[in-house]
């Protein structure tokens, strides 16, 4: 995992996209076999995929907005376009298919990740409100782990009342 973080930190927009897409192969050929540290890595790779945009700026420098720059501009905004959707594609792959493999450590990761994408400066409002709607079907998760906890709780403690009588 570690050569798909170096290429997630690269400047080139274009080997992030291709990162991501690997990143989403794996997940789909073998999101069964990740673990915790597996998984922390795939999280955070995938939210810096929603910071595209404000490292570009960076890139082109405080002054100039994508618009002022000459010539490649569309292709770069298209670009930037597609690094969102791919991360956000994976995150929601994550959170649909694999959330019940996530360890408790990557909860606070997997919450980081939504909001980048909540937050991001992107033009598509949808992606926004989506990744809103991904804190409560991970909330609903963990509510369900909680019941579940819970649950197991009184069924010791009956067993041990019952075991004593």
């Amino acid at each position: 995992m570690q050569p798909l973080t170096n290429v997630m930190m690269s400047l080139n927009i274009n080997d992030k996209l291709m990162a991501l897409k690997s990143i989403e192969r794996i997940i789909q050929l073998c999101g069964q076999n990740i673990r915790n540290d597996g998984w922390r890595v795939i999280i955070i790779n995938v939210g810096k995929a929603s910071e595209i945009g404000e490292q570009q700026s960076f890139i082109m420098g405080a002054t100039e907005s994508k618009q002022q720059v000459s010539g490649a501009s569309s292709d770069l905004v298209r670009y930037e376009q597609l690094v969102l959707q791919n991360g956000f594609k994976c995150l929601k792959l994550i959170i649909s298919n694999y959330i019940q493999s996530l360890g408790q450590d990557n909860f606070v990761s997997i919450f980081t990740c939504i909001q980048r994408f909540a937050q991001s400066d992107n033009e598509n409002i949808n992606s926004n409100l989506t990744a809103i709607a991904m804190f409560m079907n991970v909330a609903d998760y963990t509510a369900k782990l909680t019941r579940e906890l819970n649950d197991k709780k009184v069924n010791v403690r009956k067993s041990q009342v019952s075991s004593t009588s």
